[in-house]
């Protein structure tokens, strides 16, 4: 209920119309989970977000991290810098992965390539297996802005949406982001 108000106000602040909330759960890849005290700092640091309904268990070794939460509310990127600045001095890599299936077929390489092109301030994004068409965005630091309301940063819907919505307006390929319960992860991460 109060997230529902929640979003209604920010919508109305924004003279936008109001949308229903789009709560998901998306996996976080991360590098420099050392400790169980990294664990604690990084574990609040999420739930301190708004609109954060659940964040996985997780160790050192199997540093993946599922976080549900609305990205209506607040961006990929938001979740992947509460990470990153969750322990002054400790320093965290913070990655998601997702696979495009039809990557490798006819055109579609270049078409993707200049979507994500368009996301390099906010994330570097790499092709780690071109026919299977998986793929590892490292999201960026950035500063929030307390004065905004709503998602900054890197918001992977900036990929999803002209990737995988129907022609004209996407190029109507498939999407999976991996892990949270998605897809399986197909990558040993702890390599």
């Amino acid at each position: 209920m109060r997230l529902g108000i929640l979003i209604a106000l920010l919508a109305t602040a924004a003279g936008a119309a109001f949308s229903a909330p789009a709560v998901r759960a998306r996996s976080y890849f991360v590098h420099g989970v050392r400790s169980a005290d990294d664990v604690a700092a990084i574990t609040a640091a999420i739930k301190a977000l708004p609109s954060v309904t659940e964040v996985s268990e997780f160790t050192p070794k199997n540093s993946v991290i599922a976080v549900r939460f609305d990205t209506h509310v607040i961006s990929h990127g938001q979740v992947a810098y509460a990470i990153m600045a969750a322990r002054p001095g400790h320093t965290y890599d913070v990655r998601m992965r997702y696979r495009v299936p039809e990557y490798a077929s006819g055109d579609n390489a270049k078409a993707v390539d200049e979507i994500m092109a368009k996301q390099s301030k906010l994330a570097t994004i790499t092709c780690i297996d071109r026919d299977k068409g998986l793929f590892e965005a490292k999201i960026l630091p950035f500063t929030v802005d307390p004065g905004k309301t709503g998602p900054q940063g890197f918001y992977a819907s900036n990929l999803l949406h002209p990737i995988h919505d129907p022609k004209p307006k996407g190029l109507a390929l498939g999407f999976d982001f991996i892990g949270a319960g998605n897809q399986p992860d197909p990558l040993d991460f702890n390599k």
